[in-house]
């Protein structure tokens, strides 16, 4: 397929169809554990492939420029998790019945511990971007795009398995057709694991801290189950925002 990387494609299939036999093999294992596996050979693979020419994993030009990829990419992410929340606190609550997810969980629980909430970040914010990206995207997508030579057809089922290896399949979906285009349209898979890690930094700021606090503290200035959705249209609003001032400054000095 023209100009789509090729180098290391085949050495991390092969290693991630080892992990996956591991994984079955050894049905004690957790999903965790098999996260655990990919992100060691992800690293693995960032160190070796890192200055190989024709390799997803070399950064581009447009990694190092922060307007030109970090901020849209963010403005991408804030935008997708809003969807998510969205549909969580209206969609899934008003149309099917279903509460939503994280408060019932805090209903339960209550208020997170420090090290729960340490290990949730870690867990959301580090360990599954880098492994599913590297397993959905690098290995999945892109092998998928040189064996039917077809980008659009790559997109989709390698955003289906990814759907199918979540609780909910529509947040899930949405999430791996977006780092999917973002990783085609700037050839690096640092994209897709950038828009990844900040898409869950922000649904795990909206579930830890923003809703316990209009839960917890009794705030009545705006409904609790709804908070997300509200939080995160005025962040995209005001990140896009930013966006436009910034490059609508660059263009003028140009």
């Amino acid at each position: 397929m023209d100009n789509f990387p090729t180098v290391g494609l085949k050495t991390s299939l092969s290693i991630g169809i080892l992990a996956l036999a591991l994984y079955y093999l050894w049905g004690d294992m957790s999903f965790n554990d098999l996260r655990g596996l990919f992100l060691v050979v992800a690293f693995v693979m960032m160190l070796t492939l890192k200055k190989s020419e024709n390799s997803l994993f070399s950064v581009t030009p447009q990694i190092s420029s922060f307007t030109h990829h970090i901020l849209p990419v963010t403005v991408l992410a804030i935008g997708v998790a809003c969807f998510t929340l969205f549909y969580m606190e209206f969609i899934r609550q008003y149309v099917t019945g279903q509460e939503v997810d994280y408060i019932v969980g805090f209903l339960v629980s209550g208020e997170l511990e420090v090290s729960e909430k340490l290990k949730y970040l870690f867990e959301t914010v580090i360990l599954a971007p880098l492994s599913e990206e590297f397993f959905f995207r690098f290995i999945l997508l892109s092998s998928i795009c040189l064996l039917l030579r077809s980008k659009f057809i790559g997109v989709i089922l390698s955003s289906l398995l990814f759907a199918y290896g979540h609780e909910d399949p529509v947040v899930a979906f949405s999430l791996g057709i977006t780092a999917s285009i973002v990783l085609l349209e700037y050839m690096s898979i640092y994209s897709a694991i950038i828009l990844h890690a900040i898409y869950n930094l922000w649904i795990y700021t909206v579930e830890v801290f923003i809703v316990p606090a209009f839960f917890f503290n009794d705030w009545d200035f705006a409904p609790s189950g709804n908070i997300g959705t509200i939080v995160s249209i005025v962040a995209l609003a005001v990140s896009f925002l930013a966006l436009l001032i910034i490059k609508g400054k660059e263009k003028s000095i140009q």
